[in-house]
């Protein structure tokens, strides 16, 4: 079996956010953390304060401890939870969507240091857009000038982000270095800038504009650069674009990212609820998949030669979980 260069990560839609199956990362010493929102009760949050806040869970030696993230006690709905963690200071990273109302919304993030203190939270962006589908991947490696790498921890995130203010939606990217347990610098890449010509194409009205909405990161094999997959509203297809860490010479600190269009492809015709949750796999040999579950069925298509598979369905039951689906999924992709 070929070796998958990506994890296959799941994102859930914000309306079901407590349904939602706790993200989960395990550090090189043996620590699970496990992060999901929960709804506040008296025992998860006195104050009342928070319709949905985000509980953190830390296991360790037998051991295991429940805390509310602080910066979600204030309100709102923080929902979409993801966890980054940095070996060397034993910082974890948090990052979640906060929403306001309906209609807004902020990308947040925080960290917790080894000693269990909890940093200042950063907001990105105007706080009246509306972002959701938040989806985050680590790097390892930094290059230079010359092509060298060297060790550095990325953070690279992407979103689909309504902007209140010009009525446009579209994937947004950016990405964070860490330093020393600290975010040194934050960098965005506009995608309207790879956006390949296709005057000439006709919006397929057949895809479900929500497959587009829900933009896809992949860690390459090297640990020196991410894949990104978004869609486009205006041609119902998807683009891909390669961006590589770079460190600025004449500062060894900072590092800005590099990014390189990798051409596109037509939406699949998979199809998404309410309750639903997708997910993607992309392997060395550049095959993909994307996949629906429902609770009841996980249906995937992959993609090969720029064209799509016929999509397919494996129908959960007590015996066949959606995680175990997906597994047979990623293996499929691996050997395609």
């Amino acid at each position: 079996m070929k070796k998958l260069a990506l994890f296959a990560a799941l994102l859930f839609l914000p309306l079901f956010a407590s349904a939602q199956s706790p993200e989960a990362l395990l550090t090189p010493d043996g620590t699970l953390y496990s992060i999901e929102t929960q709804a506040a009760t008296d025992t998860t949050d006195p104050t009342g304060g928070a319709s949905l806040p985000l509980v953190l869970t830390t296991r360790h030696d037998g051991e295991v401890s429940h805390q509310l993230v602080p910066a979600t006690t204030n309100g709102g709905q923080h929902e979409n939870p993801a966890l980054a963690y940095d070996a060397e200071s034993q910082t974890l990273f948090v990052f979640w969507v906060h929403h306001h109302d309906l209609f807004s919304s902020e990308l947040l993030f925080a960290s917790l240091d080894a000693q269990g203190n909890w940093s200042e939270t950063t907001a990105f962006g105007h706080p009246f857009d509306y972002r959701e589908n938040l989806r985050i991947a680590v790097t390892k490696r930094v290059t230079d000038d010359e092509g060298n790498l060297s060790a550095g921890i990325s953070v690279h995130l992407t979103w689909w982000e309504f902007e209140s203010s010009t009525g446009k939606e579209n994937a947004r990217y950016a990405m964070i270095a860490i330093e020393g347990g600290k975010a040194v610098s934050t960098d965005f890449i506009n995608l309207d800038v790879f956006r390949v010509a296709q005057t000439d194409q006709v919006a397929n009205d057949n895809v479900d504009v929500s497959i587009l909405k829900q933009p896809l990161i992949f860690p390459s094999a090297k640990q020196d650069s991410v894949l990104l997959v978004y869609g486009d509203m205006q041609t119902h297809t998807f683009h891909e674009v390669r961006v590589t860490p770079h460190k600025v010479e004449t500062n060894g600190r900072l590092r800005v990212p590099g990014g390189r269009s990798e051409g596109g492809f037509p939406a699949p015709t998979l199809g998404m609820q309410a309750n639903s949750t997708m997910g993607g796999i992309y392997d060395d040999n550049d095959h993909l998949a994307f996949y629906v579950g429902d609770g009841h069925a996980v249906r995937y298509a992959i993609l090969k030669d720029g064209a799509w598979s016929d999509p397919r369905a494996l129908a959960l039951d007590d015996e066949l979980t959606s995680s175990a689906a997906v597994d047979a999924i990623r293996r499929l992709v691996s050997d395609h």
